[in-house]
C-alpha cells in the first residue's frame, strides 16, 4: 500500500499558512482602521455639481468643459450615511481575510494524503460569494451614502431648492446603475474561484474513484 506524499512540501505549507495568517491579521487591523475613521473624521465625500453658469476656462483649440463634482465634508452625525460607507468600507478587507482562510483551509488539505475535500470546496465557494456580495453591495452603499448624506445636510438637489437658478448652483446625487457601477474587478473573482470550485468537486470525485479502485 503505497502512501501519497503531500503535493507541497510541509515547510511551504507552513509558510502559506503563516503568509495567510499575517494577511488576516494586517487586513482586520486596517479594517477596524479605517471603520473607525468613518466614524471619527468628517464625513466626507463627493457629489455632481451643477451651475447655470458654463465654466469658461481659456483654452487653445476647440475643446470642451464641463462642471465635474464638488468634495464635502461634514461633522454632522449623518448616522446611516456613515454606516452605509463603514460597510462599503469593511467589504473588501473581508474578502481578504476570507479568502487568507481559504489559502489556510486549502494548506491544511494539501498536507494530507486526501487533499481534496468538502472544506477546500467550501472554502473556494465562501470567496466567491463574499467576492460577489462585495462587486454589487460595496458600489451600491457608496451610492446611497451620497444620498443620505446630501439629503440630510438638506443639500439642494434642483433648481428648485435655490434661490435663484439662474445663479445658484446645487447638487446632484449620481443614481446606481448596476451594470456600470458594479464592482467588475470582484465579480471576475467571484467567477473564477466558482469555476475552481466546480473543478475542485470534480477532483474529489476523482480521487473518491481512484480510492474505490485500490
Amino acid at each position: 500500500m503505497s502512501t501519497t506524499r503531500p503535493a507541497l512540501g510541509r515547510g511551504a505549507l507552513r509558510a502559506l499558512i503563516v503568509a495567510a495568517s499575517l494577511t488576516i491579521a494586517i487586513a482586520a487591523g486596517l479594517a477596524i482602521w479605517f471603520v473607525e475613521w468613518t466614524f471619527t473624521r468628517p464625513f466626507a465625500f463627493s457629489v455632481d455639481y451643477a451651475a447655470p453658469d458654463f465654466p469658461a476656462i481659456a483654452m487653445p483649440g476647440d475643446t470642451q468643459q464641463f462642471w465635474g463634482d464638488v468634495a464635502i465634508e461634514s461633522d454632522a452625525p449623518l448616522t446611516a450615511a456613515r454606516i452605509l460607507s463603514a460597510i462599503a468600507t469593511a467589504l473588501p478587507f473581508l474578502v481578504y481575510i476570507a479568502a487568507a482562510i481559504g489559502v489556510i483551509v486549502l494548506a491544511l488539505r494539501m498536507s494530507t494524503a486526501r487533499p481534496f475535500g468538502p472544506a477546500g470546496r467550501v472554502a473556494l465557494a465562501s470567496v466567491a460569494v463574499m467576492s460577489l456580495v462585495t462587486a454589487v453591495i460595496r458600489p451600491l452603499f457608496e451610492t446611497l451614502a451620497v444620498a443620505e448624506a446630501t439629503a440630510a445636510l438638506r443639500l439642494p438637489t434642483s433648481g428648485d431648492d435655490v434661490t435663484d437658478p439662474m445663479r445658484d448652483p446645487w447638487v446632484v446625487p449620481a443614481g446606481f446603475d448596476l451594470l456600470q457601477d458594479m464592482g467588475w474587478p470582484y465579480l471576475g473573482i467571484a467567477v473564477v474561484l466558482a469555476l475552481v470550485a466546480v473543478l475542485w468537486s470534480r477532483a474529489e470525485r476523482m480521487q473518491n474513484d481512484t480510492e474505490g479502485l485500490v
